[in-house]
């Protein structure tokens, strides 16, 4: 039976699968506060979840052209109400020319867990400095470039909160 889809649905699935993502893209900066919208959901997955990803993504009813036998490196799937989940299943994503090099179990490792605290929910997101890294490595389009400022503000003025002994939310 299919779902409607519900991102936090869709993330609590991922969640009780033990599928290995990160959520990227400007869902992941409006996890650090800042006041954007986006239908957009862009997770990067490990590329040996692909197929319980695939499963997943089908129970939700989200269409798209794939298979797991492509193995392509990037699939986009949609709904009839305009939602949009890219999935990225790669190792890595790196740039020579900006000399960015971004390992998947190395992001995962370092990500930030966002907790709902009057629920069970919770979502991976990278740590701020991987995810301006990871924008950067973007299509370069304005709302990255839009994106990487507010990352690069709510940054500064976490480390200027830190550095006065307050707490981080």
């Amino acid at each position: 039976m299919q779902r409607e889809f519900d991102p936090v649905e869709l993330i609590n699935a991922f969640n009780a699968n033990n599928i290995r993502y990160v959520l990227i893209g400007r869902q992941a900066v409006v996890q650090y506060g800042a006041n954007l919208f986006s239908f957009d959901y862009d997770f990067w997955v490990h590329p040996e979840d692909r197929t319980s990803t695939y499963k997943i993504i089908r129970d939700f009813g989200l269409s798209g052209r794939y298979s797991p036998s492509d193995r392509r490196p990037v699939d986009m799937f949609t709904d009839d109400e305009g939602n949009k989940v890219d999935i990225f299943f790669v190792k890595s994503m790196s740039s020579r020319k900006m000399k960015i090099h971004k390992e998947f179990d190395r992001v995962l490792e370092k990500s930030v867990v966002k907790k709902d605290v009057e629920s069970i929910f919770f979502v991976r997101i990278p740590c701020i400095e991987d995810l301006i890294e990871l924008k950067q490595l973007g299509n370069r389009s304005a709302k990255d470039a839009e994106d990487i400022e507010y990352l690069k503000v709510i940054k500064k003025r976490s480390s200027a909160a830190s550095g006065r002994g307050l707490s981080k939310k």
